[in-house]
């Protein structure tokens, strides 16, 4: 949170502020998406703009389908809860 308002103090207001975030980490009973939108809802009145929504990554030997588009959902999640 407090980068964001860091960040957004020192990005023209002319101009979009994304942030990318890891909206599941495909363990179970860690970060999930209810946090991500969670996160997504406290940020976007500090004045993030875009979510760029991404997952996993952070661990070796997490399963999950990789198929194409497989993080839409994530995105369609974050973008109902604006």
């Amino acid at each position: 949170m407090e980068t964001a308002k860091r960040v957004r103090a020192a990005w023209p207001e002319s101009l979009p502020l994304a942030m990318r975030i890891s909206a599941s980490d495909w363990i179970d009973g860690g970060w999930d998406i209810d946090q991500t939108v969670e996160l997504a809802k406290r940020l976007k009145p500090l004045g993030v703009d875009l979510f760029d929504c991404s997952s996993g990554g952070i661990a070796s030997g997490v399963r999950y389908d990789a198929r194409t588009a497989y993080q839409v959902p994530f995105a369609e999640r974050v973008l109902q809860a604006e």
